[in-house]
């Protein structure tokens, strides 16, 4: 897997989105509360690519929507921060909050298909997005439109504002949905699993539109994704996630190349492995082995201990604190404490 040369960052630049001590817990029918976040702590960087790794139901997507407030009735912030421009975005009002989606904080979703309104033309759906946050005449929010699909890869912009979701194609909504994202140049971008539903060229002109932006905007991109290679290509850092914590932090290079938790060296054996065939002969998928753990019934030690090859009888009891290895990176695991 190719390793693509670090993209130089601004290291004095302060954190533009600081996470501490995170927690969010679902309400379940037997009355029991699931924890789907626990003490998750990150800081995203001006400009930078933060990649969210993780399988499906670790609460990468759950991260997304708690910091957007967009949590579904049944969820509950029990604790921690989300710091945005010096304000902690869990304490803001519904309406503080709408002013910041959008226009400071946008987030592109996983499925287009379901985020575009059916029975409007995209160019007016963009336009929304427009209206509700800059102050901009009929004739600039047609010409900021135009821009806009432009700028995501629509040779004939003018045609396009003017069609149906269900006349454009899988990349094309997708296209439509990331427009609609960067049209009032937020800070922050979170794309949640931007390339899932997409096949391999389609994929790639997706990385390579979000990777523009980064570079002609400075904008910071927070990829939620359980896609290796996605990370490899985009990330300068990637944050690896396993039922609801954070288990390992580190640059792209370090992550590929030393990993250090358990578990990240495992979904890096599934990614080699997969990729090392014999044409004709039977091949069974590598896994990691055991089950995910569950929510509702995690114990209090390390949650990855039951499917660990390294598991130690501390691991049982004890959840394992962040240690850090190095200024970039840590890691939570009790082979490398004290």
């Amino acid at each position: 897997m190719v390793i693509w040369g670090e993209w130089r960052l601004d290291r004095s630049t302060d954190n533009l989105l600081s996470i501490h001590g995170l927690g969010v817990t679902y309400s379940q029918p037997n009355g029991e509360r699931l924890r789907a976040l626990d003490k998750i702590s990150l800081e995203l960087r001006t400009g930078e690519v933060l990649g969210i790794l993780g399988e499906s139901g670790c609460g990468k997507s759950t991260l997304a929507n708690a910091i957007l407030g967009l949590l579904p009735g049944h969820a509950r912030t029990e604790n921690g921060q989300i710091v945005f421009h010096d304000r902690d975005l869990l304490q803001l009002s519904e309406p503080d909050l709408r002013q910041i989606r959008g226009r400071t904080i946008s987030m592109i979703s996983q499925e287009p298909a379901l985020s575009l309104n059916p029975v409007m033309t995209v160019g007016t759906q963009i336009a929304e997005v427009l209206r509700a946050h800059l102050p901009l005449t009929v004739s600039q929010s047609r010409q900021r439109v135009t821009d806009l699909l432009w700028e995501v890869g629509f040779d004939q912009p003018a045609r396009i504002c003017n069609v149906y979701p269900h006349q454009l194609s899988g990349g094309q909504r997708q296209r439509i949905v990331i427009a609609q994202a960067i049209a009032c140049q937020p800070a922050v971008l979170i794309a949640d699993e931007p390339t899932s539903k997409l096949d391999g060229p389609l994929r790639s002109e997706i990385m390579d539109l979000l990777s523009g932006l980064r570079q002609n905007h400075g904008t910071a991109i927070l990829v939620i994704s359980h896609d290796l290679t996605l990370m490899a290509e985009l990330a300068d850092r990637i944050a690896v996630m396993y039922a609801g914590r954070i288990v390992e932090i580190g640059t792209r290079r370090e992550m590929f190349l030393r990993p250090l938790h358990p578990y990240t060296q495992a979904l890096l054996q599934l990614a080699q492995s997969s990729l090392v065939t014999v044409p004709g002969a039977k091949h069974r998928f590598p896994q990691i082995e055991g089950e995910s753990a569950s929510g509702v019934a995690m114990q209090a030690g390390c949650r990855f201990e039951p499917r660990c090859p390294d598991r130690m009888s501390i691991c049982v009891a004890h959840c394992p604190p962040e240690v850090a290895r190095e200024p970039a990176r840590s890691v939570s695991c009790f082979k490398y404490g004290e």
